[in-house]
């Protein structure tokens, strides 16, 4: 064979994965399809629930076999007041529960009569 053409397809590559936990309507491992940062993460998860601390939302990260943490400020990231992190595979992204929100949240729960007044 003189001067042979070779065509190489890719039909499945192996993708990277992020783990979104904590206070999102729907923890779990997703798929990076690209560039993911950490806004997009916590919209695969389907959004933070209504008792989620979005000033504390951690990224965590091996670096050279060492367990990193950063702790990011998702307002100020939605507000355009701080920059987008990029995520990496295999990072796991934690959002925070604010203990205010739960704590009123069980209160009102355990006092349902205290939350709707009703005419007898």
């Amino acid at each position: 064979m003189h001067d042979p053409q070779v065509t190489v397809s890719v039909t499945e590559s192996s993708s990277q994965k992020i783990t979104v936990d904590g206070a999102v309507t729907e923890a779990g491992v997703f798929e990076m399809k690209g560039r993911t940062t950490l806004q997009q993460a916590v919209a695969m998860a389907k959004g933070a629930t209504r008792t989620a601390d979005l000033r504390n939302v951690a990224v965590f990260r091996t670096v050279d076999d060492q367990r990193t943490v950063a702790v990011f400020d998702l307002i100020a990231i939605r507000m355009g007041e701080a920059p987008d992190p990029v995520l990496m595979g295999d990072d796991i992204v934690v959002v925070d529960t604010s203990q205010m929100s739960v704590l009123l949240r069980e209160a009102l729960a355990a006092l349902p009569g205290l939350a709707v007044f009703r005419s007898y």
